[in-house]
Parts: structure tokens; C-alpha cells; sequence
């Protein structure tokens, strides 16, 4: 550059000031070059809000292990009379996940009203969920230590996935888009009133499964 300058007639000192003036003027102004962006860690929600339903939806996943009696009552003698008085797999199956679907409806709408958020559609959506998720996980889990084990392991993947470990701003950006997706993200919009469907349907399909596993297990226990 000083050698070009000094083709043109500019004196060396003259062209070194030059230089610098025009450094100095890019090293200050440079900040221009850049646009600030504030970025919340749990997203578009507040971030107590965002931490404070994800735990509760923990909490309404980890109450599954208390419906393990319901759903995986060994009683084979009690059964075959409830056979015998014309009680089939199917009315089993129902009166076994029905205080499970109730336990859920009255778990969601105390914290639906907790969080001010009362909506019929978010109750009814998380409450399935939840019910279906306990019913499954219940029925396909023989004893009630490793119920407790599955459960625990599972709604712990299910609320890392919803960003309620790591805050979503620092999930990898393969799993980001499971933050409002995946189940425990869906219960965290349907209790704030954003109610999604979806997610009542995923959980009466569980229901629908777990239901088929107790009148399998009602009908096998029955004729022993």
C-alpha cells in the first residue's frame, strides 16, 4: 500500500497517517457490522414458566407408578368370580384404566388451575396423555420395582427431550425442534391453553394398548 501511495506523490509519513486514521475510524465503527439479538433460554416462554410446568409435567408422569396395583393386580381367584359372574376383558380393562383416566383429570385440572390456565381442551388432552402413558407403561411392567424404574427413566428422556433439563437454547439443533413437540412439551402448551389434540390421541392409542394387555392378562389370570 506505501508503495502505491508513493506512485501517486503521497509522502510516506503523509500515507502512514493515512493508514492509521482510516484504521482507527474502521476499528471504532465496527460495531455497526454487527445486530444485537436477545435470546430467551427456554424459548418464547418466561423461563420460571417454562421450568415450572415442565416439572409439574415430570411430577404428572412419575404419579404413573401409583396405578400399578390397578393395572397389574394379581388376584387370579378374584378375577375368575368376576369370569363367572359374567365379567368379560373388555369391562376389565375399562374399570381397570377408568380411575386412572379419572386420578389424571383431577391431577391436570388442579394444575391447569394452579397455573391460572383453566381450558377444557388442555385438561382433556394432557389428562389422556397422561393416563395412557401410566396405563401402558403399567400394564407392560410385571412388578412394581420395575414399573418404577421404566417410569422414572422414561419421563425423565421424555421431559430432557422438552427442554425441562438443558435449557432449549442450548439443546443440540438436531433435538431443538422436539422442545414444543415432544409429549412433555405438547402438556406444557395444553396447560397454558394451547390444547393439542395430538397429544389426546397419542394417549387414548396407549390406552387403547393398555387396555388390550389387562383383558389379555384378565382372561390368562382367570382360568388358572
Amino acid at each position: 500500500v506505501l508503495d502505491e501511495l508513493s506512485r501517486q506523490g503521497i509522502e510516506r509519513p503523509d500515507a502512514v497517517m493515512e493508514i492509521n486514521l482510516e484504521y482507527i475510524k474502521f476499528t471504532l465503527s465496527r460495531s455497526d457490522m454487527y445486530r444485537s439479538e436477545t435470546v430467551s433460554a427456554a424459548g418464547t416462554m418466561p423461563v420460571d414458566e417454562h421450568y415450572a410446568l415442565s416439572l409439574m409435567c415430570w411430577l404428572m408422569l412419575m404419579a404413573a407408578v401409583i396405578y400399578h396395583p390397578v393395572m397389574r393386580s394379581g388376584q387370579g381367584a378374584w378375577r375368575s368370580r368376576l369370569r363367572s359372574a359374567g365379567c368379560s376383558g373388555a369391562v376389565w380393562a375399562v374399570g381397570a384404566a377408568a380411575p386412572v383416566l379419572l386420578c389424571s383429570l383431577v391431577l391436570t385440572a388442579a394444575v391447569c388451575a394452579f397455573f391460572g390456565s383453566v381450558t377444557a381442551g388442555g385438561i382433556v388432552s394432557c389428562a389422556v396423555f397422561a393416563a395412557g402413558f401410566s396405563a401402558l407403561l403399567c400394564a407392560l411392567c410385571p412388578e412394581e420395582g420395575t414399573a418404577s424404574a421404566v417410569i422414572f427413566a422414561a419421563s425423565c428422556a421424555l421431559t430432557f427431550l422438552a427442554g425441562g433439563i438443558i435449557p432449549p437454547a442450548l439443546m443440540p439443533e438436531e433435538l431443538a425442534w422436539l422442545v414444543d413437540s415432544s409429549p412433555v412439551g405438547a402438556m406444557r402448551l395444553a396447560i397454558t391453553g394451547e390444547g393439542s389434540w395430538l397429544l389426546a390421541a397419542l394417549g387414548a392409542v396407549m390406552l387403547a394398548a393398555a387396555g388390550a394387555l389387562c383383558a389379555g392378562s384378565y382372561a390368562r389370570e382367570a382360568e388358572r
